[in-house]
């Protein structure tokens, strides 16, 4: 980057994002968090861009797209994850423009390597990691060695590995300790100016429902469903593309929801946050920081969050009680019901839990949080 201007900074991502960054540009309140610090480089004086999967001009009938077509249908057999290259073709010939480039997860970087490196080959490379311990890194996996020769060769043409929890980062650094130093914690942060707790005195606790909300594969559906059956003296709210045609027990209801697709707002979820007597976050085994966002948005919200207690915690120094996280063993449906039933008995203790939750995000998990850090991070990356 250079001093003589104001550093240009790309954001590539999947999708979901230019939509609610063209509102906010509008003037709408829309939380910031999953631009993953767009907003605050544009605080600081960056000049951003945004490129979604959808964006530019695909042309599925030239050479170049059916070639790199094949050699993504290659690497995904033999790594057993996704690769989408071809999706980023139309950026080829804007790369070298750009200071630094940042794609928002694993597999976007893993689209854009071969991409960056023939026309930004010099230029800072960072990605954000949620999930790259997948199940072809999993023990026994006919595919760990590809996927582990893939990501040995993301990181060796990347500036830095932005992982969002710290561990899945120490287990990363035990497959590639060659690439530590490349290897940094990028604790999330969310939007508190957005997620924000409301009066409780006018709410009705006798109704109010215990919430989950989340589309990971990582959350165990099987856990909420057993825990509604178990405590049908109170109500369950999903918000959630994960359970379709089952039966459910009567005092669970699901409403479907998709972050990409905006099916619920933003409001709307603030509103469910707002209302609930306790987020539940039940996670399997997993070294994915899975729940992460949710749980940071309804503490953020004032609402105490039980959640399972699994590899992939985020900041496992941060998981206490007085943080506004209440943890249980992973599938323990009498745990999760132990604990609520805890925090129902004792009212005034819940109120303090909430309280303290919204503390803890506004003590380490904020905007202004997450931007510094990345704006560290760039410069360190010159």
């Amino acid at each position: 980057m250079t001093s003589a201007r104001s550093p240009r900074v790309l954001f590539v991502h999947a999708g979901g994002r230019r939509r609610r960054l063209a509102r906010l540009d509008e003037g709408e309140a829309v939380p910031r968090e999953f631009f993953y610090g767009l907003t605050e480089l544009r605080e600081r004086g960056f000049e951003v861009d945004l490129f979604e999967t959808s964006d530019g001009e695909h042309q599925p009938r030239s050479w170049r797209y059916r070639w790199t077509e094949r050699k993504d249908k290659r690497r995904r057999a033999a790594t057993s994850m996704p690769h989408c290259e071809r999706f980023f073709l139309p950026l080829a010939k804007h790369l070298h423009a750009y200071d630094a480039v940042i794609a928002g997860n694993e597999y976007v970087a893993l689209g854009l390597l071969d991409l960056v490196k023939r026309h930004a080959p010099k230029k800072p490379f960072a990605f954000f990691v949620m999930g790259m311990l997948s199940k072809a890194m999993a023990g026994g996996s006919a595919h760990r060695e590809a996927a582990l020769a893939r990501y040995r060769r993301l990181l060796a043409e990347a500036s830095a590995a932005l992982f969002l929890g710290a561990g899945e980062l120490e287990a990363f650094r035990g497959w590639l300790p060659d690439h530590r130093k490349k290897m940094q914690f990028h604790p999330f942060g969310v939007d508190t100016d957005f997620w924000t707790p409301c009066d409780r005195q006018d709410a009705e606790p006798a109704d109010a429902p215990i919430l989950f909300v989340g589309n990971d594969v990582n959350r165990d559906v099987d856990l909420l469903t057993a825990l509604a059956a178990a405590m049908p003296e109170h109500r369950f709210l999903a918000l959630t593309s994960l359970i379709k045609d089952q039966p459910l027990p009567a005092n669970l209801e699901v409403i479907e929801s998709h972050w990409k697709r905006d099916v619920v707002s933003d409001q709307d979820m603030r509103a469910h946050y707002r209302a609930a007597q306790a987020v539940i976050l039940p996670i399997k085994p997993t070294f994915q920081p899975s729940g992460q966002s949710v749980a940071l948005q309804a503490m953020a919200c004032g609402r105490p969050v039980v959640i399972s207690d699994f590899d992939g915690f985020w900041e496992p120094d941060a998981g206490s009680d007085d943080s506004g996280l209440i943890h249980v063993q992973p599938s323990d449906v009498t745990g999760f019901a132990s604990a609520l039933r805890h925090l129902f008995d004792d009212p005034t203790r819940a109120e303090a839990i909430g309280r303290q939750a919204r503390q803890q995000v506004e003590h380490r998990y904020t905007l202004r949080h997450f931007g510094e850090r990345l704006a560290a991070q760039l410069e360190a990356c010159r």
